[in-house]
């Protein structure tokens, strides 16, 4: 059994491409619309990977991350957290990782790309 994929994206269409790429991959989400539904989201259920949007308002996705990460290590846990974003800055990648997220994603994201983290980050049970 695979766990979800945690999908933070406060934009609908963005949340629902992403969904429907996840599920043409084979996995199930849980959708979470800013950092603070995430970090709740995080606190109540395991996830194979999280799908952050770094760019939301209230929270925004580097320090949800931040957070996140600070209560996995009560847990000793650790979930993949990939930052993606639309925002072409180029120091995006280096941001992300300095907030604790494992890798970054560009969108428009292309399923080949999104897959190719999946097979990176994911453990899938044989």
């Amino acid at each position: 059994m695979v766990l979800p994929i945690l999908v933070v994206e406060d934009n609908n269409i963005n949340r629902e491409v992403a969904v429907l790429q996840l599920r043409a991959l084979g996995f199930d989400t849980v959708i979470a619309d800013d950092g603070f539904a995430a970090i709740e989201a995080v606190k109540r259920q395991q996830f194979a990977m999280i799908l952050m949007d770094v760019m939301m308002p209230a929270m925004d996705g580097w320090e949800a991350a931040n957070k996140i990460r600070e209560w996995e290590k009560t847990q000793g846990s650790h979930t993949p957290i990939i930052g993606c974003s639309a925002w072409s800055a180029s120091d995006n990648r280096q941001r992300c990782l300095e907030a604790g997220m494992d890798d970054y994603l560009s969108k428009p994201y292309e399923r080949s790309a999104l897959q190719s983290l999946i097979n990176h980050y994911v453990k899938v049970a044989k």
